[in-house]
């Protein structure tokens, strides 16, 4: 069995090749190369690994929402290494189809116990992870008929109820059933309260219904990746300033004032992060540029004596 590792920092990478070979596991951990296109298939013995080592950045998401696109790669199961995620980035990665979660700090017993349960699963289900497959083929070729037969075969046997309602309401609306849609959204909205797919797919179901008003506020609630882009900087910006990582501290901040430059939060935790890297001029620019410097020259305080303690 290989482990193909989407993404990974040298550190685990290197880790988990010396694991397996002290251990004499029977796993082959390989390296993709981003630049090359991805030469694995569902037929293979692999399983995806996926490590959010740069977790204030949500490059990996993309990443990953890319290869779920796929109808034969997005079949594959997949194990994301992550520290907790930001509550703002949380539900986009929850919405990863065939993904299990391995915590950072790493620990290495837990991890290949959870390796040796993926591939468990893909090994056990794999007739249903091929019909994962050409369900997503007939739905790219519009086959509805076939789509819904394929949907009823996976009914009760998907791991996550609630991927499985997504699909059911994506078919639904391509065969215009947009009331049995709606309520399948909602069901997914009652315990995934921020699922962008619900919102999206909701979005169309109210623009086929003429429920304007509706459409409009599910496209507000499902377009707002820019600001949680900037609301996870600033999560893991606090996060390294508690932990005294002043220069990922600093860099997180400056990325989330590029993207919103009078964002208050940011400007606050770039002063901290300035002051604590000893960086007196990068402080003196964030106050003079800022309408609100008494604040946030207070706030800094605050957070320096928060720190101190």
């Amino acid at each position: 069995m290989k482990i193909a590792c989407i993404d990974i920092s040298n550190d685990l990478y290197q880790a988990l090749c010396s694991y397996s070979s002290y251990l004499s596991l029977d796993l082959e951990i390989i390296r993709l190369d981003p630049k090359q296109p991805i030469e694995v298939t569902l037929k293979d013995d692999v399983i995806f690994l996926a490590h959010n080592f740069i977790p204030e950045e949500l490059k990996l998401l993309g990443k990953l929402q890319r290869i779920r696109t796929d109808d034969d790669l997005g079949c594959i199961p997949l194990i994301l290494v992550s520290e907790p995620l930001s509550p703002d980035a949380q539900p986009l990665f929850d919405e990863i189809e065939l993904s299990w979660k391995a915590k950072v700090p790493f620990d290495s017993a837990q991890f290949f116990r959870l390796v040796d349960e993926v591939i468990a699963f893909k090994r056990d289900h794999q007739d249903l992870l091929e019909k994962r497959r050409d369900l997503k083929r007939a739905m790219a070729k519009k086959k509805f008929k076939s789509s819904l037969e394929i949907l009823k075969a996976l009914e009760g046997k998907w791991p996550n109820p609630m991927h499985f309602m997504v699909i059911k309401a994506e078919i639904l609306i391509a065969v215009e059933k947009y009331a049995e849609s709606e309520k399948c959204l909602k069901k997914v909205l009652e315990t995934q309260p921020k699922s962008f797919s619900a919102f999206a797919l909701l979005a169309k179901v109210y623009y086929f219904m003429n429920k304007i008003d509706l459409m409009k506020a599910a496209i507000d609630r499902s377009s707002a990746l820019a600001e949680i882009h900037v609301k996870n900087l600033i999560h893991w910006g606090n996060i390294y300033l508690e932990r005294g990582e002043g220069k990922k501290s600093l860099t997180a901040f400056e990325k989330a004032l590029d993207k919103e430059e009078e964002n208050q939060e940011a400007k606050e935790g770039l002063l901290a992060a300035s002051l604590m890297m000893g960086k007196a001029e990068l402080s003196k620019k964030v106050l003079e540029n800022s309408p609100n410097a008494f604040d946030l020259a207070r706030l800094c305080n605050l957070k320096g004596i928060a720190m101190a303690k």
